[in-house]
This record gives C-alpha cells, structure tokens and sequence, in this order.
C-alpha cells in the first residue's frame, strides 16, 4: 500500500516512517511517498511560517526529505504533476486537490494508495472517490511546545490576566436606589396675588389737613396754649401729613418689589432638588484617585450648595402714621408682615462645606458637578455629600439622563455612561 502524507501529517505527528502501520491500517508492509505537494509546502514553511516552532519542525523535516534523495530504501519522492487527473472540480492551484489527482494517478497505475492526512477538508473532498484517507493516530500528535516567542506572548498575557484580575470596578449610581431616579418637586408656595392692592387699601395717604392756626400777636409766653388746644383737635401738622404719605408712597413700591421677589423666590426654591450619589468598587483591588465627572443636561442649574438661590426677600416696614398735636419722635417702629412668612422659609441651617473630598465640586459655567475621594476601597461604597441643582419646568412629567465619566489611576480608560432621572410634581396638598 502506498501511503501519501500531507503537510499537516508530516508538520503535526510523528514522522510517518516512524509510524506503527500495522496498528494504523493492518499491515507493516507501506511504502511512504512523498509528493510534490508536501515538498513544496515543508520548504516553503522552512523560511517564513510565522510560528517559530512550525519553522523548526520544517527545517528539520527538510533536512530529512534530502537525506531520502540518496537513500536506497524507505520513503520515496514523487514530483510528478497529475495534470491529467486533475478534473471533476479538482483545481491545480489548490494543493489539497493536487495530491487527491495524485492518489487517483497512482491508483490508475495499480497500485493502493491512501492520504494520509488530518485535514478534514480533504476527507470531505475524497468522498465520491475511490480514496482512501486515514486519519493519523492521536498519540502520534506531537506535542505542541511554544516557541520562545510563544512563551513570552503567554507569559504577558498571563500578566495581564492578573493585573486586570486585580482592576478596580467601579460604579456610581443614586443613593436613593431606583434607576432611575425620581427627583419630587413642590408647586411653589402660594402667595395671594391681592396682597399689593389689599396693602394700598389698608394703608393709604393721609389727607391734608390744611395749614395751622396763626399764632396769637399779643401772647408774649413762650408756650401759645389757645393754639396747642387747636393744634390737638385738629391732628398731626400738614408737614407731618405730607411726610408720612411720602413715605408710604416709598413703602408701597417697596413692596410692589418684595412681592415680586417673593413670587420669583419662592418658584426658584420650588426647583431646588438635592442629588445625593453613592460609589461602589466591585473590583479585587482600591482605586485611587477616584474622579466622577457629572455633566448635566441643559435646563439643569448646579449650585454650591443650597443658599445660592438667595435668602428669602423681607417685607419692608410701614411707616408709622403720625400722631395728633406733632407728639411723634419721627421714628418709625417695625410692624408685621402682611404674610405668615414661617410657612415660606426654605432648606435652613445649611452649612457652606469646606473643600473636603466629602463633598461636590461645581463648575456652575459648565455644568459639571465633580466628586473625588483620594481611594475608594473595594465592597465599601461610599456616600457623597448632596449636590444641589435648579430643574428647569422643561423636565416636568418626563426626565433626562446625566452624563457621566468616572477615572481612576489604575484604570486605562474612562467609564462612560448615563444616569437617568425622571421629574414628578406634588401637587399642594
């Protein structure tokens, strides 16, 4: 029987003249040729296959298909073209289907041929032919020992395993829970919009008394009491009258200004939403230098903290209205509010943070809150401090996402992603 051997038998299992045939297809009695095919391909791999070791099992191949070139027994070589039996759908410029055209040449001379082959494309090609195509034992497969080259690739590669083993995962999310988050806004405060006309009704101008009574020519004390009775009947001087309502005049456009300012206030406190986040590693190694980019939407205000919406405007005071018989000292005492201002107030007590770690950094221009903690150990999430924002009306019923970017120095790149949020409105109970 003639055994034909290809490429990958002869680069990937024991040489085929070493080989135990009688186990392998029954009988001892083989004769090895080698074809113009395999020849070709060993040389070839020899000078310039990207494995070194696939070179080295080459070479050595080499050196022993020239020692068959002199020797008077065992393998043989056979460059001849089956040019002829290259039909049927066999392609001369496809090495597999050259030494198929080669078996059926031999096998038209007489003789039994077998490929001998681990290519299951030529097993598969072979079928509707009368080949035979054995399979090369697999303890007969040689071990595959990585070249110096190899080595240091799987080497770096088992590095990298391990230092991406001991990465940091981190995450940042709303400490609250859900994602995403529902951010509860108020209606603002009410305010009755009357209150300025029922201000002017309450308190209106005096009228103008007219002028005093002459003093007395022949009273020559220092004190006319005739005209102090008068004065007392009549009431505060025409001076004092004219004073008085040119102060409330001052007080009613005071007003006129507070109340406005207390409508823009108090619509202002009603879009303050606090934004409180947690981070997390879930990696096996700490992060230093952690840094959570938070880059918010458009209509999305951040703020330093919560009194940068401003305090809440003051009523102005009232004048006092002068007394009868010019009794008043001119000053004038504060009074109450025409509104129950408690019910107004704001977040109060807020204490302005020091730059700690703990807390936001905003850049309000650009619309970036930042967080930092110097290192965030692994299964220890932590809590910032909240940040504070203005939502505009835009988001009302519907939502956004915020944009984010965490680093670290252990991480090669950044992580992106989105946190969303979405915006309800209490209605005033």
């Amino acid at each position: 029987m003639i055994i034909l051997p290809d490429t990958n038998a002869l680069l990937h299992f024991k040489r085929p003249d070493q080989a135990n045939w009688k186990a392998i297809v029954g009988t001892s009695e083989v004769e090895i040729v080698l074809t113009a095919v395999p020849v070709q391909e060993i040389d070839k791999h020899a000078r310039q296959h990207d494995v070194a070791r696939i070179r080295a099992r080459a070479r050595d191949l080499k050196a022993w298909i020239r020692t068959l070139l002199t020797a008077e027994a065992g393998p043989s070589i056979d460059g001849r073209e089956p040019t002829a039996f290259l039909v049927g759908g066999l392609d001369p410029q496809v090495p597999d289907d050259r030494l198929i055209a080669m078996a059926l040449m031999l096998q038209s001379e007489g003789h039994e041929v077998a490929i001998y082959t681990d290519d299951t494309l030529i097993h598969a090609k072979s079928r509707g032919r009368p080949i035979r195509v054995i399979f090369p034992p697999e303890e007969d497969r040689l071990k595959e020992e990585p070249d110096p080259l190899g080595k240091e690739i799987e080497k770096l590669q088992r590095e990298l395993t391990t230092i991406k083993a001991r990465e940091p995962r981190l995450k940042l999310g709303w400490a609250s829970g859900p994602n995403p988050l529902i951010i509860s806004l108020p209606e603002p405060a009410t305010v009755d919009a009357r209150a300025p006309t029922e201000e002017r009704e309450r308190l209106q101008p005096l009228p103008d008394p007219g002028r005093p009574p002459p003093r007395d020519p022949n009273f020559k004390g220092r004190f006319d009491f005739a005209q102090i009775r008068q004065l007392s009947a009549l009431g505060p001087s025409q001076i004092e009258v004219i004073g008085y309502n040119r102060q409330l005049e001052n007080y009613h456009r005071s007003y006129d200004r507070y109340f406005k300012l207390l409508t823009e206030w108090n619509f202002t406190e009603s879009r303050l939403a606090e934004l409180v986040f947690i981070a997390r590693n879930d990696g096996s190694a700490p992060a230093s230098s952690f840094r959570a980019y938070i880059t918010l939407p458009p209509g999305m205000q951040a703020l330093n903290d919560a009194d940068d919406i401003g305090d809440l405007p003051k009523a102005p005071c009232p004048p006092r209205e002068p007394q009868a018989f010019g009794l008043s000292s001119g000053a004038y005492g504060a009074t109450a509010s025409a509104f129950p201002l408690a019910s107004l107030m704001g977040p109060g007590g807020m204490v302005r943070p020091d730059a700690l770690d703990d807390y936001p950094h905003v850049d309000a221009a650009a619309g970036i809150i930042e967080l930092r903690r110097p290192k965030l150990p692994q299964h220890n999430p932590f809590v910032f401090e909240p940040a504070y924002v203005l939502i505009d009306s835009s988001f009302d019923g519907k939502g956004g996402a915020l944009d984010v970017r965490l680093t670290a120095e252990e991480l090669a790149t950044p992580l992106t992603f989105k946190l969303p949020f979405r915006v309800n409105i209490q209605p005033e109970n």
